[in-house]
């Protein structure tokens, strides 16, 4: 050990004032909490609540930082359905136009066919 952490482990006497119920609660549970005497279990307890609002924090961090990524996911996914969903629509109506034409029309007509089928396609969205 370095002399650094020789010095973190080096107790340092701080006062600290607790309701005598709390002292009372702190003896009643010191065999349970595996402590020798009422600092052991303060410090127990003090580095215990410490983790705790640590990993609170953490979760929410990560929590907000998840929703975010999988929200992304979820709308470039749906922009991409979205697009073929698009284009599978005006296929289909170039299609029926094709059909309904009963496929006596000009290779010209074809672009006026799928102009068409887009405009009516975009009309209904």
């Amino acid at each position: 050990m370095n002399e650094n952490d020789l010095e973190k482990k080096k107790l340092v006497r701080r006062c600290v004032n607790l309701k005598q119920e709390t002292y009372d609660e702190i003896d009643e549970l010191l065999v349970k909490s595996q402590s020798g005497n009422r600092n052991e279990f303060i410090e127990k307890a003090v580095k215990f609540y410490i983790g705790f609002l640590k990993t609170e924090r953490t979760e929410s961090y990560l929590l907000s930082t998840f929703t975010a990524v999988i929200q992304g996911t979820v709308n470039g996914a749906e922009d991409r359905i979205v697009g073929m969903i698009y284009k599978l629509a005006v296929e289909l109506a170039m299609l029926n136009r094709i059909v309904a034409y009963d496929r006596n029309f000009a290779e010209s007509a074809i672009d006026q066919i799928r102009e068409i089928a887009e405009n009516e396609i975009k009309k209904d969205l």
